[in-house]
């Protein structure tokens, strides 16, 4: 109970705008009487220890003057919504205030008369957000047990690409090209011109290849950003409220914070037998092992940057189209499916050979040369135009069907799909497929989330199962026992369309 309040106080530290109801959205939040942004440098609940008298240790979440610290940093970048009446969420550096207090709170805004914000939470006492009161000092911390109230009003100011703007500062200039990484919790596109966004796709021996990645970056993606200048204004990113999954393998590692003092620790320590930083080797690209000078008090990765992470075996430098040794697979055939590998031995379904008329598994996993692959996505176009398919069944594993996966299924007469958290769903993915007859088949208490899952919603026939994957069951010689994907066993054979339980093992009535 006593880190609720450091949480929710953690919170506290994203007060708003000159709105009686703050929009949602991306924001910077500054200090009316010191000018001083907060910066969110610690995301352990831990870290924010309180007394039972309500004194409260806030080191954790500093405040910069205006400058390189604040426009460079996705740490002085939060996204702001609201819940009901004056109560807010927040989420910034991969925590969300609501969900790290177990639930139990949200944030209290009241509007000041010159449309700033006062922001408070309460425990044992009700503790304002406050910043240091000395206007001077070009770095601080928050201070709410202060007594002084000159510093607990805040301005919210949404991330732009004029004054509020977010920049890429580079790390290495390479052929008239600058390179800087990111690694930033929230997804976002490339807002200034001569800009490209790169993910390692594969890195072993001495060499590493790239792939370029366009439009949304996703969320919690570490990735390595071209520049055509050494100038941040000039190397704009805008954070996006639309989220996206990344389908490409990725090397690239990241953290969100490096903290690191007497008494609190929230970093990850270096390890040169696994990751490499980002720099240059002969004119060419690379990744290096780091110098004292590339870590955060010389042995910390630093926060929201991107490291190579390689094999033990790989070489202390390794160079952009250099000999990358062995390499892994990226793409397999097992059981007439088409798979294409993504990063942490996981998989999509490309295409299916030779697909049977009726009922199809896409299956969870996938075992292939020693390895056992998790399958999470259906790539694009992958069943489109099979009309043979009147029924499909979605495992639990499932993250992302792609553009048109299923467009032109025009027989498609049951989707069982047990994942309890939607899909996401690329563009006309069920396209050509009758929504209003088709059934959808969700696990139990998972209706609601379905009907307001963009794509998903688009049925109109959802109901929910059990989760019966599979039965086994004593039966005597030549009796059949018939079973509903609810549990409820059958008198005889069904004659209506669907999915049924025969002895143990789904089959499909057409």
């Amino acid at each position: 109970m006593k880190k609720i309040l450091s949480l929710l106080l953690l919170s506290v530290c994203y007060a708003f705008n000159a709105q009686a109801q703050l929009a949602r959205g991306y924001y910077r939040v500054q200090n009316t009487y010191t000018n001083r942004y907060i910066s969110i440098e610690d995301n352990n609940p831990n870290n924010y220890p309180i007394s039972n008298s309500g004194t409260v240790n806030m080191s954790g979440i500093k405040t910069y003057k205006p400058g390189l610290k604040v426009t460079t940093k996705p740490s002085t970048v939060v996204y702001v919504y609201n819940v009901k009446g004056k109560q807010y969420d927040m989420e910034g550096q991969g925590a969300s205030i609501h969900y790290i207090t177990g639930g139990k709170t949200y944030l209290n805004l009241q509007v000041q008369s010159d449309g700033s914000y006062q922001a408070w939470g309460h425990y044992v006492v009700d503790l304002y957000l406050k910043d240091d009161s000395d206007p001077d000092k070009e770095e601080a911390y928050l201070k709410p047990n202060s007594k002084s109230e000159k510093a607990m009003n805040w301005w919210a100011k949404p991330i732009d690409t004029a004054n509020e703007y977010l920049g890429i500062l580079p790390d290495v200039e390479v052929g008239g090209k600058y390179y800087g990484t990111i690694y930033a919790a929230f997804p976002f596109k490339l807002a200034s011109s001569g800009m490209k966004a790169y993910v390692v796709t594969s890195a072993s021996g001495s060499g590493f290849t790239l792939q370029e990645v366009t439009g949304v970056i996703p969320s919690a993606t570490p990735i390595i950003i071209e520049c055509s200048s050494n100038d941040p204004a000039k190397n704009m990113i805008m954070p996006v409220d639309t989220d996206t999954e990344l389908l490409y393998s990725n090397h690239l590692y990241g953290v969100y914070c490096d903290r690191v003092t007497s008494r609190f620790v929230n970093a990850q320590i270096y390890d040169p037998n696994y990751f490499r930083t980002i720099g240059s080797s002969n004119g060419k690209l690379a990744f290096r092992k780091a110098t004292a000078a590339d870590l955060t008090e010389g042995a910390y990765l630093k926060a929201n940057k991107a490291y190579l992470y390689v094999d033990p075996s790989a070489s202390d430098v390794l160079v952009l189209g250099g000999d990358p040794g062995p390499q892994p697979e990226t793409e397999f055939t097992e059981n007439n499916i088409n798979y294409k590998v993504g990063s942490d031995n996981t998989v999509g379904v490309m295409k299916v050979n030779s697909l049977e008329p009726g009922y199809f598994e896409v299956p969870a996993t996938v075992a292939h040369n020693g390895i056992v692959y998790t399958v999470v996505g259906i790539g694009s176009g992958a069943f489109e135009n099979q009309t043979n398919l009147t029924a499909v069944s979605l495992p639990a594993t499932m993250l992302l069907i792609s553009d048109r996966a299923f467009a032109g299924c025009s027989n498609l007469g049951t989707i069982f799909a047990f994942m309890e958290e939607p899909a996401a769903l690329g563009t006309s993915v069920f396209e050509g497929v009758d929504t209003n007859l088709c059934s959808l088949v969700v696990p139990a208490g998972c209706i609601d989330k379905y009907k307001s899952a963009a794509g998903w919603n688009a049925f109109q026939n959802i109901s929910e199962t059990t989760a019966i994957r599979d039965i086994k069951m004593e039966t005597t010689a030549n009796e059949e026992r018939w079973y509903s994907l609810d549990g409820r066993e059958l008198k005889a054979q069904p004659t209506r369309k669907g999915i049924y339980i025969k002895n143990g093992k789904k089959v499909v009535i057409n």
